[in-house]
């Protein structure tokens, strides 16, 4: 068995291209001064033929050196043209690449030979941890030579005066690999992959459970595939950035990925909270500021950039006392995302705290009371500066028992316009497909808004979902009615679901009322018998809720969302 687990270096250490890949133009257009181009790149023979990696390529034409950015799509979902476009305009060479493969929606990916039909992604995306033979026979090991290839192709191109790599999703273990065996990067930004997927399931703050069996597979799997295996390699800057509610990535454990990069080397995280399939836009303005510093600048070490900020907690007169450090230099921002009683990442409301006080050391403390029957509240910092660019602190976790904290009621409401960043506890309902975007978009994310009588509510563009519904302190009790306020500029329908395994098979129990439009607030009543499968079937337990979605067509207000 020993033989067959290779460690990073044993895969990597002394790989070598057999060539300098040459690149064939398939297609071409011009936006304003930029050219983009698809096109084939050659990447390595096997005995039935030769694999022809898909790029797209995308340069400033008025510009005769520039930096590079490599990226590496995910594999469900794939960018069009707009990332590199968008990094073209900003002065960058930008080479966006396949590695997925066949698939039916596409004309064009990734070309690999009949002999290695298994780095198609459609053949193995069941069973992307097994490793049934060797790290080298696997699908991983055929994606990694491709984005090799193509980082090869980059380096030889006269006009690159330094790379950097954008990872999207299973994209970027790719990249963990070339950033931890490989120094030619200079900057590595990681999207939503925080590695661990050998641990899925087996959460990090579980109360009890089961240490993780794993089989031969898995050890190879760990040892040559997983991002926390190539951390402690990382020798260029790396930003992690993270959507807490993903159920693809486990974003406890992301920050114990990036702790293993060494301390010297600039490390940095941060949290979209209560985001599901994507970032947000305050995480693509980091990922330009980190490209900027390191690889427009040429920097090597961050001068405009600030640490993660450092946390710690205790129970003291019936409540939560965080205290918190951080970079306080041109510091706009400082607040702490708290989420009580739920063990399982991808199932938590986050809740935003804004107010702090300095104590005598000169550290900000924040102040939360939890609800005594939950047991466990997680929480982390997050700290925004003047230049825009956005860190976190590490997922905490402080259990505790009931009589250590303040007697509160269970909760009834779960959204009032008139608390202190309560739309902090909704995200932005996700659409399917969701593909990552440099574009920052001022219409993206949960914004709250003003509505009739100078009362505020929640809006966002693609409808709201909240999980605040499976900690034990939110979970209504059945026969519960919804009650909210809605507002409406014109006529609308107003869709609410409660959906149950929302990572799963979704079943969603959904109830549409219509809406007249006018400066006034309506007040809406739903019975629980009114919420209905597609196929007629009524809801008769709230205890298998995950998360309740709020959509309607034009522009809304949403305010005073409670159980009653």
């Amino acid at each position: 068995m020993a033989g067959n687990i290779l460690t990073p270096q044993a895969l990597w250490g002394n790989f070598k291209l057999d060539k300098d890949p040459k690149s064939e133009i398939i297609s071409e257009k011009k936006v304003g001064d930029v050219i983009v181009s698809h096109v084939y790149i050659d990447g390595r023979n096997t005995q039935a033929g030769q694999v022809k990696v898909y790029a797209t390529i995308a340069r400033n034409v008025q510009l005769s050196i520039m930096p590079a950015v490599l990226i590496v799509q995910d594999f469900e979902s794939r960018s069009g043209d707009d990332v590199v476009i968008e990094l073209a305009k900003r002065g960058y060479m930008a080479v966006s690449i396949d590695v997925a493969g066949k698939r039916e929606d596409e004309l064009k990916y990734t070309l690999y030979p009949e002999d290695i039909e298994y780095a198609n992604y459609v053949n193995v995306k069941e069973n992307l941890t097994e490793i049934k033979k060797g790290v080298k026979d696997s699908c991983w090991y055929e994606w990694g030579l491709a984005v090799r290839y193509a980082l090869g192709f980059l380096k030889n191109q006269p006009c690159v005066s330094s790379i950097g790599a954008i990872g999207i999703k299973d994209g970027a273990t790719l990249l963990w690999q070339v950033a931890g065996t490989d120094n030619s990067l200079s900057a590595f930004v990681a999207v939503m992959n925080a590695g661990w997927q050998a641990y899925k399931n087996q959460f990090k703050f579980k109360t009890a459970g089961t240490d993780v069996q794993m089989s031969e597979d898995m050890f190879k799997y760990v040892a040559g595939v997983e991002p926390q295996s190539y951390a402690t390699g990382v020798k260029c800057p790396t930003l992690m950035l993270v959507a807490t509610n993903s159920n693809r990535f486990d974003a406890d454990r992301a920050y114990d990925t990036i702790a293993r990069i060494d301390d010297k080397v600039y490390s940095a995280i941060e949290y979209t909270p209560n985001a599901v399939s994507n970032v947000g836009s305050s995480a693509i303005r980091n990922t330009i500021l980190f490209l900027d510093e390191f690889l427009m600048r040429g920097l090597k070490k961050a001068e405009n950039l600030p640490t993660n900020p450092e946390v710690k907690c205790v129970i003291k007169n019936g409540k939560m006392e965080i205290e918190v450090l951080a970079d306080e230099t041109e510091l706009s921002e400082l607040c702490v995302f708290v989420s009580e009683g739920v063990e399982i990442p991808c199932l938590r409301a986050w809740k935003k705290i804004s107010g702090r006080d300095k104590n005598e050391k000169g550290r900000r403390v924040f102040y939360y009371s939890p609800y005594p029957e939950s047991g466990i509240v997680t929480f982390f910092v997050q700290a925004r500066y003047d230049s825009g660019f956005t860190v976190c602190s590490p997922i905490s976790a402080k259990k505790f028992k009931a009589e250590e904290v303040d007697i509160k009621h269970k909760e009834r409401i779960v959204f009032s316009g008139r608390e202190e960043d309560a739309v902090s506890i909704f995200g932005e309902r996700s659409l399917v497909d969701e593909s990552f975007s440099l574009k920052i978009d001022k219409n993206i994310g949960v914004k709250e808004k003003n509505g009739p009588m100078g009362i505020s509510g929640a809006y966002a563009e693609n409808g709201l979902v909240t999980f605040k519904i499976n900690a034990e302190k939110d979970k209504p009790v059945d026969d519960a009615m919804l009650m909210l306020d809605v507002y409406v500029k014109s006529d609308d329908e107003l869709t609410v679901k409660l959906i149950c395994d929302y990572f799963g098979k979704k079943t969603e129990y959904m109830c549409k009322v219509a809406v007249k439009g006018g400066k006034v607030w309506h007040n809406v009543q739903i019975d629980m018998n009114k919420f209905k499968t597609v196929d007629g079937k009524i809801i008769k337990s709230y205890s298998q809720v995950n998360a309740i979605e709020f959509s309607l067509n034009g522009t809304y207000i949403i305010n005073n969302v409670l159980w009653l």
